[in-house]
């Protein structure tokens, strides 16, 4: 299965499943290692919601669906649903819920500066593009604007506004 080629991705897969295999299977053939690490790197700064856009949509991974359309619907969803599991992870790190406890705690620390507002404001932007998703607008779209959200994290911290 892609995505369990290597003992790191199936320790990564099992953690953030809770072990749960069918999940773990579900996240290895979409991609989920790989997505996690382009959310991870857009929101610390290290890509830009353009170049993060060009790596979603060219990462491999089975996305399922009648038409192409469908598939690309799926693949949105699946971005949507991992960037809001992560930044729920965000909001209990800064409850205090200590990092092992966390399905994600081994990648927060590009969170670990973003205010509770900013947080907050991400995640009611993520779930009012999860929730378009249903109006069957453009998956692109919706992408995109699920991927300058998560960008604009990256210059709510204390560290960004001190970047040349």
């Amino acid at each position: 299965v892609q995505g369990l080629e290597e003992a790191r991705q199936r320790e990564v897969l099992a953690r953030w499943s809770l072990g749960a295999p069918g999940r773990a299977l579900t996240l290895a053939r979409r991609g989920g290692v790989a997505m996690r690490a382009m959310i991870v790197d857009l929101v610390a700064g290290h890509l830009g919601p353009d170049d993060a856009g060009q790596t979603f949509w060219g990462l491999e991974g089975e996305f399922p669906g009648k038409s192409a359309p469908a598939q690309r619907r799926t693949r949105a969803r699946a971005l949507m649903d991992l960037a809001l599991e992560w930044l729920m992870d965000g909001r209990r790190q800064a409850a205090r819920v200590p990092l092992g406890d966390l399905a994600h705690g081994d990648v927060l620390a590009p969170l670990t500066s973003v205010s509770p507002g900013d947080l907050d404001s991400c995640v009611e932007r993520v779930l009012q593009a999860r929730q378009d998703a249903s109006l069957n607008i453009s998956p692109e779209i919706l992408t995109e604007r699920v991927l300058r959200a998560l960008a604009d994290l990256s210059t709510c911290s204390p560290a960004a506004a001190r970047r040349p």
